[in-house]
């Protein structure tokens, strides 16, 4: 059994993000035994953390990096993580710990809601890796999980579905290819595209791409709907440009992000690595790596500000962003994410999370998580209702 200055260790590490898999678990167990205690020194402990009375020397940290793994997710993205803040919420306390593939909750003076049938039947968790193509002659095809094979020949490039995303290659030198494509993914899901000039895009859920399938002229141009992360073939001859809504981003060579949903109430640019150079309207301004440039649709004006990469990037790690203040943004990806209609009944104040939640669990799980953290979030048909308790 671990000793109270163990335990105290333990969680400041958890905090601060610093916890390895072992680690977690010893904390895991250490709150299961815990349960609603009063008198348990982990229940102490956890009323410190939100009381504001744990040592916090996060000032003092050294910054940390971490790379993002896996072939279906950006290999090459380094991220520093963002200074996380303890959540204070008024008669609710709760830890969320994920370890290996399921999530673990600790509560206090709150209960997990429980679902009705007729919700449960639509908690299941979305598909992850499934796009439609849209071809030059108005043809589509379904792209889900499957076999490495050629789906279809547009002139001279041959398109191919390899390890579960799109590649075009151009198999001779007869000349450009005057075609377009549109690969667009559903709520629910992500796809990789390999450009035809070896280019990479990821896209993000309900997400859409428009692209010649042979790069011609002096600059390399596509249109996006949604959010697509980019790393780009330098080329300084033949600019690469993204246009999203009124917005146009150029770039030579370099690894961004361009969130550009319609329902947003501003297109943001996120640059991990390289330069580019943004312009909306009146608005333009070259980034550097590390900064984000938003620009507010409504107010038609724009700002540059310090990125927090890690929270712009969480869904490539398969994550929701919650190191964000902004808790109507955090619904808004939700919904879009399990495919349901969002209404939020009250104005949401600006509020952190601290732990993780992945894209797999289920909504189910996700509205516990919510409604234990002082959101009241519940589905009603295919609508999710979010106000605060």
């Amino acid at each position: 059994m671990l000793t109270k200055e163990e335990l105290t260790i333990l969680y400041e590490k958890f905090l601060h993000n610093e916890c390895n898999e072992e680690e977690l678990q010893l904390l895991v167990d250490a709150m299961a035994a815990a349960s609603n205690d009063e008198n348990n020194f982990v229940s102490q402990l956890l009323d410190k953390a939100w009381n504001g009375e744990l040592t916090d020397a996060e000032e003092n940290r050294p910054t940390t990096r971490s790379v993002v793994p896996g072939i279906t997710q950006p290999e090459a993205i380094q991220m520093k993580r963002g200074k996380n803040r303890i959540l204070r919420w008024t008669g609710a306390a709760c830890a969320a710990l994920l370890v290996g593939s399921g999530m673990f909750m600790w509560l206090k003076h709150s209960e997990v809601p429980v679902l009705s049938e007729e919700t449960a039947q639509i908690q299941l968790s979305p598909e992850h890796n499934k796009a439609t193509l849209l071809l030059a002659d108005g043809s589509a095809i379904s792209l889900s999980n499957g076999n490495d094979t050629t789906i279809a020949m547009q002139g001279n490039v041959q398109l191919l579905q390899k390890n579960n995303s799109i590649v075009y290659k151009t198999n001779s030198n007869d000349g450009p290819v005057f075609m377009h494509n549109v690969l667009t993914t559903p709520p629910g899901s992500q796809y990789k595209l390999t450009l035809p000039d070896g280019s990479r895009a990821w896209l993000n859920a309900a997400t859409s791409i428009r692209f010649p399938v042979c790069f011609t002229g002096a600059s390399r141009e596509v249109e996006v709907s949604g959010e697509v992360y980019f790393e780009i073939q330098k080329n300084a001859t033949q600019p690469f440009v993204v246009h999203a809504g009124l917005s146009r981003t150029e770039v030579l060579g370099t690894h961004f992000d361009v969130k550009a949903y319609t329902g947003e109430p501003s297109v943001n640019v996120t640059l991990i690595e390289g330069a580019v150079r943004f312009n909306s309207g009146r608005f333009q301004q070259v980034l550097a790596a590390g900064e984000q440039a938003q620009f507010d649709k409504r107010s038609q004006t724009g700002s540059v500000q310090e990125a927090d990469l890690a929270n712009a990037m969480a869904w490539t790690r398969g994550e929701f962003p919650l190191s964000s203040p902004d808790l109507e943004s955090l619904m808004r990806e939700i919904s879009r994410w399990y495919d349901v209609d969002l209404e939020i009944k009250t104005k949401l104040p600006n509020r952190q999370f601290q732990g993780i939640l992945k894209r797999n669990v289920s909504l189910s799980g996700i509205l516990a998580a919510l409604n234990a953290n002082g959101v009241d979030a519940k589905l009603e048909g295919r609508k999710l209702i979010v106000s605060m308790k």
